[in-house]
């Protein structure tokens, strides 16, 4: 294969067209296989088109000299390449950040991922955070990809609006299910969010903590889909709430249930509920086929959630105003909406109880 670089006529080409898409896009991705492609020149037009329209660059860095990545926003180097780069040792952390520090110098760049195999990954920022990430590899069949897979996870979800972080953890995620498979294959958001499941021992269900649903949502919006969020106690699951859930999941492509944990169901209702054990009540919802995702949280209302979750659709059932609604501020503040489902012609759970003690009366007064 030819490594040689391309010409200028050809490179001027391809500078045109990539100018005129780069308003048009997120962000850009500069994948450099040392394949004649990303010369020097060619990378600094690529970089300062892209930051003159507020667009960032993440870069996927080969040979030895990252100073042709001057002004992109992230680079992700695996060790050796940082090493060859900075021509500096990486055998140990102190090595590695003083590597680190020099690459900052010689690109200017905003953040830097150096993934480390069995290690993990480390994400440095240029204000000095460090954040290092444990590997999720279980079984390594075959690493090819595995970069491709990394900056691809990150563009996706960074440019999706998340932070950082999040990118880099799922980009964790991936790469860790990308090694497990032999050639270039691809890792598709189901895996990703089936993996995140399974690694807190919940078995793939529907059961989540928050921290898991932030990471799930991310994945979600990386792919344009839209988050749909109720809540409630749902002690005694009937007809309605079905409907209700039913209903929810139509507005959007992800649906995330909220239950009240048990203390808090009693603050809310009374004592003696409620009659089914917050986990319970959970599995009951979770087996609904229009839910994605439950939730148990303590709280007497779902205002944190909702702050850290930031749905786009707010679902609230029962014969609410919208001025009454739990959330509603928080949720049109940054752009979401709030929809009311108005209920069936059917008994709440409270009604099933009273007629439940009712009968119960009945039968017994009749047997005395």
């Amino acid at each position: 294969e030819a490594r040689s670089e391309i010409s200028d006529g050809i490179a001027k080409v391809l500078l045109d067209r990539i100018r005129n898409c780069i308003p048009s896009l997120d962000g850009v991705v500069l994948s450099d296989y040392a394949k004649g492609v990303p010369r020097a020149d060619f990378c600094a037009s690529v970089i300062q088109e892209a930051n003159r329209n507020h667009r960032r660059v993440l870069v996927d860095p080969k040979g030895d000299d990252f100073a042709k990545y001057r002004g992109a926003f992230l680079l992700t180097p695996n060790k050796a390449e940082l090493g060859r780069a900075t021509q500096l040792p990486v055998r140990n952390e102190d090595e590695v950040r003083r590597a680190i520090a020099r690459l900052f110098s010689q690109t200017e760049c905003e953040a830097i991922l150096v993934t480390r195999s069995e290690e993990g990954m480390s994400l440095h920022t240029k204000d000095g955070s460090e954040t290092h990430i444990q590997t999720e590899a279980r079984d390594v069949f075959d690493i090819t990809g595995a970069g491709d897979t990394v900056i691809s996870t990150i563009a996706r979800v960074f440019f999706a609006g998340q932070d950082l972080k999040t990118a880099a953890r799922l980009a964790n995620v991936a790469a860790g299910i990308k090694v497990g498979k032999f050639g270039a294959a691809a890792v598709s958001i189901d895996e990703i969010a089936a993996w995140i499941r399974q690694r807190e021992n919940l078995g793939g269900r529907k059961l989540v903590e928050l921290s898991q649903a932030k990471q799930l949502v991310s994945l979600a919006r990386s792919q344009c889909r839209k988050i749909v969020f109720t809540n409630g106690c749902f002690d005694l699951l009937h007809a309605g709430h079905v409907q209700l859930l039913q209903k929810a999941k139509a507005l959007g492509h992800v649906l995330i249930v909220a239950i009240n944990d048990d203390a808090s169901v009693r603050q809310i209702k009374g004592d003696g509920r409620p009659l089914i054990s917050a986990l319970d009540r959970a599995r009951i919802v979770a087996a609904l086929e229009s839910v994605d995702y439950v939730m148990i949280f303590p709280d007497l209302t779902p205002v944190h959630l909702i702050e850290e979750l930031k749905p786009d659709v707010l679902v609230k059932g029962g014969n609410y105003s919208l001025e009454e609604v739990i959330g509603r501020k928080e949720v049109e503040k940054y752009g979401g909406c709030v929809t009311l489902v108005p209920p069936i012609d059917t008994q709440s759970s409270s009604q099933i109880i009273k007629e439940i003690v009712a009968r119960y009366q009945f039968t017994n007064e009749s047997a005395g």
